[in-house]
């Protein structure tokens, strides 16, 4: 005895055999994970000079600063001057404003927000990883803004290595 497939059922068993060969074909794409990125750069990131496109120039050295002690403070990843792989920023927009200030006008707090995108490239051709950061630093009281630039690399450092 012979079973015939429905038209339901056939419409199920394509669906799926469907499915199947789209998970098979988009698996190779899966996102490098720091280990990765850890193989592929073994004798560390190199940071080169950011491209700042904001209206503050002297945000670039001191993200890069930053950029360059999170990479150092990240088990497994370290910064190296002469590395095959580089950690190319561009930072787009900057934007901080005064909160409150104390009785002389000082500042008490601020907030600042950053967008920046990134990718780690390897051999000047390679792109392992890229990423747009749009990081906001929470209102803070008593300005420090080398926190504020820690908190950006952190997230930079984590998109683009994970």
């Amino acid at each position: 005895m012979t079973s015939r497939l429905t038209g339901t059922d056939a419409a199920i068993v394509a669906t799926v055999t469907v499915l199947l060969l789209l998970c098979a074909g988009c698996a190779r794409y899966a996102i490098p994970d720091s280990s990765a990125v850890q193989e592929r750069c073994p004798q560390g990131i190199a940071v080169p000079a950011l491209l700042n496109e904001s209206r503050y120039h002297e945000q670039g050295p001191r993200i890069r600063d930053a950029l360059i002690g999170e990479l150092n403070r990240r088990p497994g990843l370290q910064y190296h001057g002469d590395s095959a792989c580089e950690l190319r920023c561009t930072l787009f927009d900057s934007s901080q404003q005064v909160t409150r200030r104390d009785a002389f006008g000082d500042s008490l707090s601020e907030d600042s927000q950053f967008r920046v995108y990134c990718e780690l490239v390897k051999d000047g051709l390679i792109q392992i990883k890229s990423a747009t950061v749009t990081f906001t630093d929470d209102t803070f009281v008593r300005v420090d803004a080398r926190s504020r630039y820690e908190n950006l690399a952190g997230s930079v450092v984590s998109n683009v290595t994970r």
